[in-house]
């Protein structure tokens, strides 16, 4: 079956490696074929998929806020974002893509209700997925029916955002938490719930402090969840030295408790992350790394460090530099 969580932000690109996680470890292949993708399996193992090039293509031509979700074995939606064509910047709407015998295949997915970018996923316990905010529809929301495939508008939201993160709790609603208002100026501490059961949204404890390009992680099977990483400038681009300054200045890390309705401030990572992959790697610890970037997209890999990772342990509160490091994109 698969888990709910196996859903991630793409936006927060990753590699695709093979991991083997120990007791105490956490090792790498000298050598591990990358891709922009990740696939949890059942046995919490990564597996090495063979490097498809129109796959690549097709990840890199829809270049700044999509998202991909894993909606069934070896299937996954790519939703949203924007790509160029001849005309120039356009939205993208869906696509599916599936993997079979060592082969990718794209197909367009359905159409949705309001073309996005910037925006939130997370697939539900049902196996249904809800996408909300992001530009040009900020308080906008919809569920995708993995049986019907077809989009519904929800809500809407109460406040506008992007650039915004989302998880599923252990009481089955969602936690929207920060982003930036729907003008881009203005970094939130508002957080927001979504009710598959009322397909309602209604409002959350307030995080301690502002943040946008975050993300969040599950803990405890989300009976708690990690929030960490990201920007609280409102100034965001991508020149080298405007990267430099919000990659230097660390964000704070908080936790919240779905039971107590509370947020408590932990340790910050030993890292400034913009963008950050967050991946549970047992009931209590999380794994924290970079969005991996093509050594042409201005030699931004370099800059980011984005082989390094972190995890971050519950129980202690701390987080531990690993030894081992990603392998770099080839």
């Amino acid at each position: 079956m698969i888990s709910p969580y196996d859903s991630f932000n793409a936006f927060q690109t990753l590699v695709l490696c093979e991991k083997k996680f120990g007791t105490k470890e956490l090792v790498f292949p000298k050598e591990a074929m990358v891709l922009i993708w990740n696939y949890l399996c059942s046995d919490n193992t990564f597996l090495v998929k063979a490097k498809k090039l129109d796959l690549w293509f097709h990840l890199n031509s829809v270049y700044d806020g999509y998202t991909i979700t894993n909606i069934s074995k070896n299937r996954w939606m790519s939703i949203g974002g924007i790509y160029k064509d001849e005309a120039g910047d356009r939205l993208a709407d869906t696509k599916i893509i599936d993997y079979a015998a060592g082969v990718f295949q794209i197909t367009d997915g359905a159409p949705l209700e309001v073309q996005r970018h910037a925006h939130a996923t997370v697939m539900l316990r049902n196996g249904h997925v809800m996408v909300c905010g992001g530009k040009p529809s900020s308080h906008s929301a919809e569920v995708y029916s993995t049986a019907e495939k077809v989009w519904r508008v929800v809500g809407p939201l109460h406040i506008g955002r992007l650039r915004h993160a989302s998880c599923l709790l252990n009481n089955n609603k969602v936690l929207i938490v920060g982003g930036m208002d729907s003008s881009g100026d203005r970094i939130l501490d508002t957080c927001e719930y979504y009710d598959p059961e009322t397909k309602q949204f209604t409002m959350a404890p307030r995080l301690p402090f502002k943040v946008a390009q975050h993300t969040l992680a599950p803990l405890n099977g989300g009976a708690q969840v990690l929030c960490c990483g990201g920007t609280s400038s409102r100034t965001y681009g991508v020149m080298i030295e405007l990267i430099k300054t919000l990659v230097a200045n660390r964000t704070p890390a908080a936790v919240f408790d779905t039971q107590l309705k509370t947020w408590r401030v932990v340790d910050s990572m030993n890292k400034g992350r913009i963008q950050p992959t967050a991946i549970p790697i047992d009931s209590d610890k999380i794994m924290v790394f970079n969005k991996v970037y093509a050594r042409s997209q201005l030699d931004l890999q370099k800059l980011f460090d984005d082989n390094s990772c972190e995890i971050f342990d519950l129980k202690s509160g701390k987080w531990t530099i690993c030894a081992e490091k990603l392998p770099s994109i080839i």
